[in-house]
């Protein structure tokens, strides 16, 4: 369930100055929980905010258990600002049972490099010996976990993209953005993206 949270605005616009980070007229978010991630569960939120109004919603910012065999180790994106990473597209085009629309990394349409680190030794904890890589072909891209039935783990639904964890809350969001006149006027227009850590934040009571 979307839950409304316009008191957090404040707080919002100081992580973009940290960051030093742009607010666009659609700006998204994640609040990261790095308590038990080794237990594949939906733990953290993801947030939208357009003009003075945030939602938030349930979901991960951490790939699943089942991308710790993934080459080169699991793929989670770093903290901070990343600027123009996504536009509108079909995820997961070639899976008939799973694609849909959603907001994607594509190089080829104008989106700009987000930079991950792989965790190597498998332990969901950033290392200094953890590389960190900067691309635009990672397909790490916003989206949502089962259309048919609420998943209690993450499995298969994240391996390394910002996902929500029930699919009317993506719906939802996805027909907030296309509301926006800026979203109207230009569809191919190019999301930015800010990843937060939940200790940074006051008085979330989440």
């Amino acid at each position: 369930m979307i839950i409304q949270r316009n008191d957090l605005i404040n707080q919002l616009k100081n992580f973009y100055k940290i960051f030093h980070g742009k607010i666009k007229e659609i700006n998204l978010f994640g609040i990261q929980d790095e308590t038990n991630q080794d237990k594949d569960i939906w733990n953290d939120w993801l947030g939208l905010n357009i003009d003075k109004n945030i939602w938030i919603w349930k979901g991960t910012t951490n790939p699943g258990k089942n991308s710790l065999n993934h080459e080169g180790g699991a793929a989670h994106v770093c903290y901070g600002f990343h600027e123009d990473i996504w536009i509108k597209d079909i995820h997961a085009p070639n899976n008939p049972t799973f694609s849909h629309e959603a907001l994607c990394q594509r190089g080829w349409l104008g989106t700009k490099p987000i930079s991950i680190w792989r965790d190597i030794d498998k332990n969901f904890i950033k290392n200094e010996h953890d590389p960190i890589q900067s691309g635009i072909d990672f397909c790490i891209n916003f989206h949502r976990a089962s259309l048919q039935k609420d998943v209690t783990i993450i499995g298969d639904f994240g391996a390394g993209c910002q996902v929500t964890q029930h699919a009317q809350d993506f719906i939802d969001i996805i027909n907030l953005i296309k509301q926006t006149d800026v979203f109207k006027n230009n569809p191919k227009y190019l999301f930015s993206y800010l990843l937060t850590n939940k200790n940074d934040w006051f008085d979330l009571n989440l």
